[in-house]
């Protein structure tokens, strides 16, 4: 599938296409001011955003169908306009295996899923797009992104019950710019590792965001038990409102009814940044770094964070066994350690054919 272009797709007559258009424009003029104009420490105090839901969350009835456009006409050659056969697309889309895929000027409403899947997919933007569901609504994701490769998001509203984006195994190359998240889980990495699997994660990049009433803010969460790598990951220029657990890396992550059990193998983590981070967390812990004792979190660096406390109190950061540096002015005050981190590796010489222990300085 090559070259689709969505456009002009809506789902409910409560939405005409040109006041979604005008308040996307709104919106992202709000982010542009946000984070572009700024005073002598970095964020304007004047810039006032919405302390509640951009939209009012309705009650819509939806219809989930699996379709192939490819049964109503698309060419998919990158040169045909396959806007006409996608208005058959249901509240709920899952692109698999595709590639060289546009998605532009979509609005999805209550999908009783994920709104919005790319799997296996290569080469995909998506732009100017609205995902509306209830806060209350589970496994809702705005967009889930799984086995994909150079994905770019842009311009992209998502107010749900889950995640706003989440990115999981075998992802790589994926650029988010100008999300507005909220309410919802906020933007995620994982979860990884879940059932003893491999799950590998690295280039990923966020640059301007507005995150509101959100039970997470930029996270990355991954099982015990599991292997593989989440590295090479960038968070920045972004603005929280309300936020719980602003910035937070959890390598102990369990979604189960019943306690799950300790193991020593982990997804590692590793060069991992978050810059010019600023607003209010809802939460005492503004930023959590709780990472393996087997697997370190390691080449964590914070610059220019200001996480407030929303309801007037204080915030503090919590951290284990997480190791980097800081720069600028961060509150609250960093805890990440920046000393010498030394890890014995087991070497076979080839001379004697006995092992040794060779040791790093990190």
């Amino acid at each position: 599938m090559e070259m689709v272009k969505l456009r002009k797709l809506s789902f409910s007559n409560a939405y005409s296409s040109h006041s979604v258009y005008s308040f996307n424009y709104i919106v992202y003029i709000c982010i542009c001011l946000l984070l572009f104009v700024t005073n002598a420490n970095g964020f304007s105090p004047t810039i006032q955003l919405p302390t509640s839901g951009l939209f009012r969350n309705t009650s819509y009835l939806s219809k989930t169908l699996v379709l192939n456009i490819n049964d109503f006409g698309a060419q998919g050659d990158g040169f045909t306009d396959d806007t006409k056969p996608c208005t058959h697309a249901p509240t709920a889309i899952t692109f698999h295996r595709c590639k060289n895929l546009k998605v532009r000027n979509l609005t999805t409403i209550n999908s009783q899923q994920m709104h919005m899947a790319f799997t296996t997919c290569r080469r995909v933007a998506v732009s100017h797009l609205n995902v509306l569901a209830p806060a209350d609504s589970p496994n809702t994701d705005g967009i889930h992104i799984s086995a994909s490769k150079r994905v770019k998001l842009t311009n992209i509203i998502v107010s749900t019950g889950d995640d706003c984006i989440s990115i999981v195994s075998n992802s790589s190359r994926i650029h988010m710019k100008n999300i507005v998240c909220g309410p919802g889980h906020g933007i995620s990495i994982g979860s990884l590792g879940k059932a003893n699997s491999s799950a590998y994660v690295q280039n990923v990049s966020l640059d301007g965001a507005y995150l509101f009433n959100t039970e997470n803010g930029l996270r990355i969460k991954t099982w015990q038990g599991g292997s593989g790598f989440a590295r090479k990951i960038k968070f920045q220029n972004v603005w929280m409102k309300n936020v719980s657990n602003p910035i937070i890396i959890d390598q102990y992550y369990c979604d189960s009814s019943s306690p799950c059990p300790n193991q020593t193998s982990s997804v590692s983590i590793d060069s991992v940044s978050f810059r010019n981070i600023r607003g209010t967390s809802a939460t005492e812990v503004a930023i959590l770094f709780a990472c393996s004792e087997s697997f370190p979190c390691r080449r964590l660096y914070l610059k220019n964070i200001q996480l407030t406390s929303a309801s007037g109190g204080i915030t503090r950061s919590f951290c284990w066994e997480a190791y980097g540096k800081s720069s600028g002015l961060i509150y609250p005050a960093p805890c990440i350690s920046s000393g010498e981190m030394i890890i014995g590796v087991n070497v076979k010489s080839n001379s004697t054919q006995r092992h040794k222990v060779d040791y790093a300085l990190l």
